[in-house]
């Protein structure tokens, strides 16, 4: 019989909640080395067609990730990414929205807010897997740690609706 296999810490932490008896299969994908963003697009337009089949498209990150910085030198860098990064995935046409997400570093306190992007870069998977569906914030917080400005997205139906998939960024 073979072994049960075990997720790592962070697909666990995201997908107890969501399935806590471990009945979804999960099939992790390492992001590129390069971290580019157009390329993590395209990847994650390559795994659009999944979404037709039940697959859900998670991409775990942070909108800020910079665990040096905190109290209140924080609060100003996070917000202003946040606020751009919300609007530009929640209030701006689908080919604006690309064209900002790959031109992230151009983004106010973008370095500040993200000083190596790998915790960003799962967010360009999920949203080139999103392809022209629209954006919703699922969640956000003005004081994690105290000072940080976070937010999560989803892109498509809810899962609970069960119509369609959807990617979702955390």
């Amino acid at each position: 019989m073979p072994a049960k296999a075990t997720p790592n810490a962070a697909s666990f932490s995201l997908m107890k909640p969501l399935c806590p008896n471990g009945e979804m299969p999960i099939v992790q994908l390492s992001i590129k080395q390069d971290l580019d963003p157009q390329a993590h697009l395209s990847v994650g337009q390559l795994l659009a067609p999944l979404r037709d089949e039940g697959v859900v498209i998670i991409g775990s990150g942070s909108s800020f990730h910079n665990l040096g910085l905190r109290g209140p030198a924080a609060v100003e860098p996070s917000r202003q990414f946040d606020d751009w990064l919300q609007q530009t995935l929640l209030a701006t046409l689908i080919d604006e929205r690309r064209r900002r997400v790959v031109a992230w570093t151009q983004a106010p306190h973008a370095r500040t807010a993200h000083p190596r992007e790998d915790h960003l870069i799962p967010l360009m998977v999920a949203l080139g897997a999103a392809d022209e569906e629209s954006a919703a914030l699922v969640f956000h917080q003005d004081d994690f740690f105290g000072s940080w400005s976070l937010s999560s997205f989803r892109f498509g139906d809810p899962l609970c609706l069960g119509t369609q998939t959807s990617s979702v960024e955390r």
